[in-house]
């Protein structure tokens, strides 16, 4: 179970990520691709919202399996912050779980947290 204890890990906390959420795309003609959403601590005044957060939305396309999803291009956005490429590996068993995989450029090997979903 030592995947469970990768729910977050604190090297992205260093890089300045506050959160990251990893979603089905339901708009028509989107079916295959699955939006990750990665939260900022810093934060925009010009968002609208009461979350100022600064935000990235970006579309992750699969596979042929669905079993791994990749960043097309890196938007200007991460790689200001140092993130060179971002994957999700998705696995079925023994329950439906999707590894985030984040390489930024101060490091070597990437970061990875885990999602039960």
């Amino acid at each position: 179970m030592e995947e469970l204890d990768n729910l977050w890990d604190e090297r992205l906390d260093e890089h300045g990520l506050d959160a990251v959420i990893w979603q089905e795309n339901f708009a028509w003609g989107e079916a295959k691709a699955r939006t990750l959403i990665i939260l900022f601590k810093e934060e925009d005044e010009a968002r609208r919202s009461t979350d100022k957060r600064f935000r990235v939305e970006q579309r992750l396309i699969p596979n042929a399996d669905k079993t791994e999803y990749s960043i097309v291009q890196v938007p200007p956005e991460l790689d200001e912050r140092g993130i060179e490429n971002i994957w999700v590996a998705v696995t079925r068993e023994p329950f439906v779980r999707s590894r985030i995989h984040f390489k930024f450029r101060d490091s070597d090997e990437p970061v990875w947290i885990l999602k039960r979903y």
